[in-house]
This record gives C-alpha cells, sequence and structure tokens, in this order.
C-alpha cells in the first residue's frame, strides 16, 4: 500500500507539470492519484487526509471542466 501512495504522488507531480505547460490533461492526472490517495489514506485510517483528496478530485474533476468550456469573448479577466 506504501508503494501505492509514491505513485499517487509520482503521478501528481506529473499532472502539476502538465498544468504548469498550460495543458488540460494534468487534471486527469490529479483525478487519477487523488482518487488514489483517497483510498491509500483511508486503508490507513487517515480520514482527514482521505476527505482532502476526496475534495481535490472534485476540484480536478471542475478544473477539467472549466478548461474545457470556450470562454466567451465578452468575459474579461
Amino acid at each position: 500500500m506504501e508503494i501505492l501512495g509514491w505513485v499517487g504522488a509520482l503521478i501528481a507531480i506529473l499532472g502539476t507539470w502538465l498544468n504548469i505547460q498550460k495543458n488540460k490533461y494534468g487534471f486527469v492526472l490529479f483525478f487519477i492519484s487523488n482518487l488514489t490517495l483517497v483510498f491509500v489514506n483511508i486503508y490507513f485510517k487517515s480520514y482527514s487526509q482521505a476527505f482532502l483528496f476526496f475534495v481535490y478530485t472534485i476540484f480536478a474533476i471542475v478544473g477539467y471542466i472549466k478548461w474545457n468550456t470556450p470562454k466567451s469573448s465578452s468575459t474579461r479577466y
């Protein structure tokens, strides 16, 4: 199970690198790594960490959707 935690961490690092490169598939890797870390933390009975990674999993889904939604030309940031 410890190895699975390391795999999740390495996938998250790769996801961060993809986001730095403005690649939306970083969110896909975040989804995978965060969901993996939810189960790892449940296994180790670290429920607060499991909850945190569950929230991060939701954020990864929302981020992917937002990056796939075209911006309207009237929206300014």
